[in-house]
């Protein structure tokens, strides 16, 4: 079987590096495979090209936010 294909993918949608680093290095360890935006206008492209099972959002330093959940929930 393929690991790729069998590890969740989620849309992580924050402008802080750190976080960013961080959740993508711990959600590893689970199967999780986080794909980086720091934007919400990749953000929507990237929800447009392709399937995501979950998406977080860090509202504290993403500004309008609002565009990229009301996208994903489409």
């Amino acid at each position: 079987m393929n690991v790729a294909a069998e590890r969740l993918h989620v849309l992580l949608l924050s402008a802080d590096p750190l976080l960013v680093n961080t959740f993508t290095d711990i959600s590893q360890e689970f199967g999780i495979e986080a794909h980086p935006s720091s934007a919400t206008q990749d953000a929507a492209e990237q929800l447009a090209q392709s399937k995501y099972e979950g998406v977080l959002v860090d509202f504290d330093t993403v500004s309008e936010a609002r565009d990229v959940i009301e996208q994903a929930a489409r």
